[in-house]
């Protein structure tokens, strides 16, 4: 099989498959606001890297709350995200 038949067969697949995977779910500052637990304006005042109960690295933000705006997110606030590097581990975490 010649080389630009293969590409041929193959090509459509391989766009197919990458679109997907880049697929986005759209959602308004009104839903984002609805489906949280807290929102507050503050001052990011901390970034850590540490492993969670499994072992797998997350990084803490603490952030420094100067007004809330839903919830009780008190003086100090942390986030913690999946992903970062502990003790010589990296992980990568793709939204």
């Amino acid at each position: 099989m010649s080389k630009r038949i293969l590409v041929a067969l193959v090509l459509p697949f391989a766009i197919a498959i990458s679109s997907q995977a880049t697929t986005v779910k759209a959602v308004s500052d009104d839903d984002l606001y609805r489906s949280s637990q807290s929102v507050f304006h503050g001052v990011c005042t901390e970034v850590q890297s540490e492993q969670d109960a499994n072992g797998r690295p997350v990084t803490r933000y603490r952030f420094q709350v100067k007004e809330g705006f839903k919830g009780t997110p008190g003086t100090f606030t942390d986030l913690l995200q999946p992903g970062g590097t502990f003790a010589g581990r990296r992980l990568v975490w793709l939204y």
